[in-house]
């Protein structure tokens, strides 16, 4: 069951790319709207350039289960970084 909870949840994540993140870009975001297709180019050539390099080794469930771990905060901290980009100018994400 926790595998299951746990399992949905981190599927979110291919919905926050497809649906959440262009809708927030345009509706909460000074950045300008081809954004949203830049940032799914970038999303997808780093998904076919490092999906195998960062799977090489895992073999078992423990290992896999780290991986997943470490996926999963990553996913919680890009989604910090974007939580934090409102308001931001789409010229420059450093200055408020």
């Amino acid at each position: 069951m926790a595998f299951v909870v746990l399992d949905g949840i981190m599927w979110i994540q291919s919905e926050v790319l497809s649906y959440a993140l262009p809708l927030w870009v345009v509706l909460h975001t000074d950045a300008p709207r081809w954004f949203v297709g830049l940032a799914i180019a970038v999303n997808t050539v780093m998904v076919v350039f490092l999906q195998i390099r960062t799977s090489r080794g895992l073999k078992g469930g423990a290992v896999a289960g780290r991986a997943t771990r470490r996926a999963g905060l990553a996913f919680l901290i890009g989604m910090a970084v974007i939580a934090t980009a409102s308001g931001v100018p789409g010229w420059s994400p450093w200055q408020s």
